[in-house]
């Protein structure tokens, strides 16, 4: 079985900033829209603000001059939200650096109201009406616009390959590039020959092989005989090469969904407008057998001891799980009628309407989170629900938001993170280690209830590092 990207796994577990990029805003809707209109007499008053406010950041490093004529857009709250979206991005890094700490809880609050539209379920594949009840955990990565992003433009396509692709050699040719761009000016390096480099290289893999476990192994507390299934997603680059594609970037979007504490629970649901046509090609080579009009499995691939099977759930779509599973999502879609988690429903409608990745988790995640929290529980606030949602512009914004009727836990809890973060931020000078957008994080309390909100943006260059390997 070919292994999904241990990297793109790990950010999936810990829900990593770098998931900021899996989701943005048309080229063309912010600065370069700008630019075309302007001197023209059709610019309108908050293109005019927003243009002059990005040349007196980027251009003059003027940030009085920004905030001047950033703050008139976000007043102006024009239709176009990625205008909008992003003025609001910069003036979060703008109120930060300034110290404007009221002003930036504002705009970290105003997040979640812009542009969001109640009942609004176009952040959802239609399938997903189709999953299971009893799953708690839901994250959707919108690709589509992932192609289009105005960030991306920027820093270059190729960035991502390194991310998407299921190619384990291009990936390792990636590493090795990188290895030795950090690692030229080592002693021990000097004068050796491209064998015995590539040998350096190997092990420099496998101490960081060694990091990485000891890593999981402390997270997991140590349970190395863990009886845990192995994850659907383990298979997702099989599933990809029967269909004759290898990179997450071919796709459309792509939904993952499962149980915190039983990964046999899981399923990825995969967007494609030619997936039909694909799948037909998969049955001709031999690579995929076909069992019913909306059903297929993987010849010679499993998933612990099953087969890993596809269930079309709509023109576009097809849902990759194992077999049990994947019989109550083709039952379900018979129906017609909608089976999946009404808490993941109500979390995932607050999602505002043009984010391009989102994650959701249920209340019974944060309780059983909280059961391993050992003495520290009893400090926060009770949970209601997680969800967290990125917007890309030109800048990043990365949000998450905790439900929770407490209040006063919730005032605590806002006060300590603060204090930590204002500790790694006066640190970040010293540490060049410490990644660039610390200095871009922020916590708040909600106006209403006792909701905490956790917010970062980021240029594109302080994104290009999580994007690039890492030694």
């Amino acid at each position: 079985m070919r292994p999904f990207p241990r990297r793109l796994t790990h950010a999936l577990s810990c829900l990593a900033p770098a998931l900021l990029i899996a989701c943005a805003a048309p080229a063309t809707s912010t600065r370069d829209s700008v630019a075309r209109v302007s001197g023209r007499s059709g610019e309108s008053q908050a293109e005019r603000y927003y243009r002059r406010g990005v040349d007196c950041m980027d251009e003059f490093d003027r940030p009085d001059c920004a905030l001047e004529n950033l703050e008139q857009v976000v007043s102006l709250n024009p239709n176009d939200r990625a205008l909008t979206g992003d003025a609001i991005f910069r003036l979060i890094k703008l109120y930060k650096r300034a110290g404007e700490q009221e002003r930036l809880t504002q705009l970290i609050r105003k997040y979640w109201e812009l542009g969001k539209k109640r009942n609004d379920a176009s952040v959802l594949s239609y399938g997903v009406q189709s999953f299971p009840r009893d799953l708690t955990t839901l994250a959707v990565f919108d690709i589509e616009r992932l192609k289009k992003s105005r960030m991306l433009s920027i820093l270059g396509e190729g960035l991502l390959e390194y991310r998407l692709t299921c190619d384990e050699e291009r990936r390792d040719a990636m590493e090795y590039e990188a290895w030795l761009a950090v690692s030229v000016d080592e002693p021990d390096l000097q004068g050796l020959e491209d064998e015995a480099l590539r040998e350096a290289f190997e092990a420099a893999k496998e101490a960081r092989r060694v990091r990485r476990r000891q890593n999981e192994r402390g997270r997991d507390g140590g349970d190395e005989d863990s009886e845990q299934a192995v994850p659907i997603t383990s298979a997702i680059c099989d599933v990809f090469a029967a269909l004759g594609i290898d990179s997450f970037a071919t796709l459309d979007r792509v939904t993952f969904a499962g149980r915190h504490d039983d990964s046999a629970r899981s399923l990825v649901s995969v967007e494609l407008r030619d997936i039909e046509a694909l799948l037909q090609a998969g049955v001709a080579s031999g690579a995929l057998t076909q069992h019913s009009d909306r059903r297929w499995s993987l010849d010679g691939v499993l998933i612990g001891d099953e087969p890993v099977t596809l269930v079309q759930v709509d023109s576009d779509e097809v849902v990759v799980t194992r077999p049990a599973l994947a019989a109550e999502v083709e039952q379900a879609r018979a129906t017609g009628k909608p089976t999946w988690s009404k808490e993941l429903k109500k979390l995932a409608m607050t999602v505002p309407s043009d984010s391009c990745f989102f994650f959701v988790a249920d209340e019974e995640v944060l309780r059983w989170g909280m059961d391993n929290a050992g003495p520290l529980a009893a400090l926060l606030p009770k949970p209601q629900g997680l969800v967290a949602a990125a917007a890309t512009y030109e800048h990043a914004g990365f949000f998450v938001r905790l439900h929770t009727p407490e209040r006063f836990k919730a005032s605590a809890l806002v006060w300590l993170a603060q204090k930590i973060l204002e500790g790694k931020q006066e640190d970040g000078a010293d540490d060049s280690d410490q990644p660039a957008w610390i200095e871009d994080m922020d916590v708040a309390l909600a106006p209403k209830g006792g909701d905490v909100i956790f917010g970062v943006t980021m240029s594109p260059a302080q994104a290009r590092p999580m994007f690039e390997p890492s030694w």
